[in-house]
């Protein structure tokens, strides 16, 4: 299972390529 920080990094770099 992943860690929620590498979860929310994750979420980030989503979020950087939608911007």
């Amino acid at each position: 299972m992943r860690t929620t920080l590498n979860l929310n990094e994750e979420l980030i770099q989503e979020a950087s390529r939608l911007t």
